[in-house]
């Protein structure tokens, strides 16, 4: 099949009911009962009041008190029933919303660093919060508006059963009317829909990249050419959702148009049948009640079909999301790690390209336990790269990595990624405490590990000039550090972990000279026994073993 294909509405349809709806099937049979319940009371109201009118206001009988006592009872089951289903189908649509926003923050954290690159992180929060809540909306409305479909199948019965056959005709020809009608709009709705998503997102990822970059904006004051640019896109979204707002206006006037034209069609012949004799007053307005009764739920039901077009369109776009497998994984899972004390890192001809652009070419070098190396040369040189193959963000296209003499593809990636550890020039840092920032590698760590671990790393002393010293929480990003004391601490967090193998990727850039050879110093002689790897622009005072420099992918 070919992939295009994968994401018709049948298939989504399908994979929603049999993986993500069936599992509440317990709920929604349950649901469903107090649905007919809800429904068969509708019916029983109805013929109650036809009974009011032939037995009490024509026949002159004398039992009103029964009718209304009967009619408070069923009052009472269809309140009841109401109550259950409401709270049931709301319970049913959280619980599906739960089970999404799990499935999928699983799927995206385990995914492909290629894969997350493509999408801005304003995308991937567009998704989670709005295709994800459209489609659990959508679903939600779907299960709850089945109380329509029973009321509608009910009262038609009532209509055609016990009520005239040929005024039940009329009903049921305005009921195939208005379903033609509302399916035509629906697949207007669902087209712009789909597309209305798509400009959402890019707006989303508009607003991301701004304010990320807001230091950028404000210092070229560029402030009016992003007000300008997001006017736009903000326009762009208006008119596309102006469209789908012409078109599900519709819906209503050529319902209520249908209405009059059939109530009148009824009244019209169900009139003549009385004065004829053929129909009792109480059953033209039993038949004028039930078809008002049918025909509002049916344009309840019919008006779903905007929302279900939206949720449906949602869940195309979250489904070509999950269905991404990562590139990188697992090969052999029996793999027998090699658990040797000391460690040793090749790597033999290695070249790497990306999106058909040649990165690496031809890389061979070793390293050993003891070792510091410095990784050096100019912006785009594929120093950066080097350390992605490490960490297995990406395999290499040709040659092999080798830790141990294990090849890196053979080894299972949690235990690589505890062998290795990664600090990069773009800290991240959360809105937490400085102790939790910095144990994050290390979750069961003690207080006076992560004071080790921070006086190692410089960064001891202004936390402890800090408001609550270790105990200070930093802001969104670390936004209440400087830009060098974010770095000493994301250093404190690597250090924490004391993993085998430490990468530092331009980790010490907004330090001053003299401040980072000292943290240089302090790795080289608290990690005298281990791997680590210095990537940089420049060449430091402190004694290197190796510098390896490279220059347009290659060591030269």
């Amino acid at each position: 099949m070919k992939k295009h294909n994968l994401y018709t509405n049948a298939i989504t349809i399908k994979r929603l009911l049999c993986n993500h709806i069936s599992i509440y099937n317990k709920l929604i049979c349950i649901a469903s009962v107090s649905m007919i319940t809800a429904a068969i009371s509708s019916v029983l109201i109805i013929k109650l009041s036809q009974l009011i009118v032939d037995e009490i206001f024509v026949a002159k009988r004398n039992s009103i008190l029964i009718i209304v006592l009967l009619m408070i009872v069923v009052f009472v089951i269809k309140g009841l029933a109401q109550y259950y289903q409401s709270y049931l189908t709301k319970s049913i649509g959280q619980n599906i919303l739960r089970d999404f926003h799990i499935q999928m923050y699983k799927h995206l954290i385990f995914a492909d660093l290629e894969f997350l690159q493509k999408f801005s992180s304003g995308k991937i929060v567009s998704s989670f919060t709005n295709d994800i809540m459209l489609m659990c909306n959508s679903i939600s409305s779907c299960i709850s508006t089945a109380r329509y479909f029973f009321s509608v199948v009910f009262l038609t019965g009532y209509m055609f059963i016990f009520l005239d056959p040929f005024l039940s005709l009329i009903a049921v020809t305005v009921f195939l009317i208005a379903i033609y009608i509302t399916q035509k709009l629906g697949y207007l709705i669902h087209e712009y829909t789909y597309s209305n998503q798509e400009i959402f997102s890019n707006y989303i990822s508009k607003l991301d990249e701004t304010f990320r970059g807001i230091k950028v904006v404000k210092s070229y004051l560029a402030e009016d050419y992003e007000i300008l640019m997001a006017k736009e896109k903000i326009q762009e979204i208006s008119k596309s959702f102006s469209k789908i707002a012409k078109i599900s206006a519709l819906i209503s006037p050529a319902m209520e148009l249908l209405n009059g034209i059939a109530i009148g069609c009824i009244i019209w012949y169900g009139g003549s049948l009385g004065i004829r004799g053929q129909i009792t007053p109480g059953e033209l307005i039993g038949f004028i009640s039930a078809f008002a009764a049918a025909y509002r739920p049916l344009v309840s039901l019919l008006s779903l079909n905007a929302n279900f077009q939206e949720g449906l369109s949602a869940a195309k776009r979250i489904f070509k999301i999950l269905d991404t497998k990562p590139k990188i994984i697992n090969k052999n899972n029996d793999v027998v790690v090699n658990s040797k004390t000391s460690n040793k890192i090749d790597f033999v001809n290695v070249s790497l390209s990306l999106n058909d652009r040649s990165i690496l070419h031809n890389i061979n070098f070793s390293l050993l336990d003891g070792e510091t190396a410095a990784l050096v040369g100019k912006s785009g040189s594929g120093k950066t790269s080097i350390a992605n193959l490490m960490m297995r963000f990406y395999d290499p296209s040709t040659g092999s990595i080798k830790l141990n003499n294990q090849e890196l593809n053979d080894i299972p990636i949690q235990l690589l990624r505890e062998k290795i550890t990664l600090v990069t020039q773009e800290t991240m840092l959360f809105n937490a405490s400085i102790v939790e920032n910095i144990a994050y590698s290390c979750t069961n760590a003690t207080i006076e590990q992560v004071i080790d671990a921070a006086k190692k790393s410089l960064a001891h002393e202004f936390i402890m000039n800090m408001p609550h010293g270790y105990n200070t929480t930093i802001g969104p990003q670390g936004s209440e550090l400087s830009g060098g004391q974010k770095q000493r601490i994301s250093i404190a967090r690597a250090l924490l972990k004391n993993s085998p193998i430490l990468i530092l990727d331009e980790a010490t850039t907004a330090l001053d000279q003299n401040t980072e050879s000292a943290i240089y110093e302090s790795i080289k002689k608290y990690r005298k026994d281990k791997i680590n790897i210095i990537i940089t622009y420049r060449i430091h005072t402190i004694n290197f073993d190796k510098i390896i420099t490279l220059k347009n992918g290659s060591i030269v």
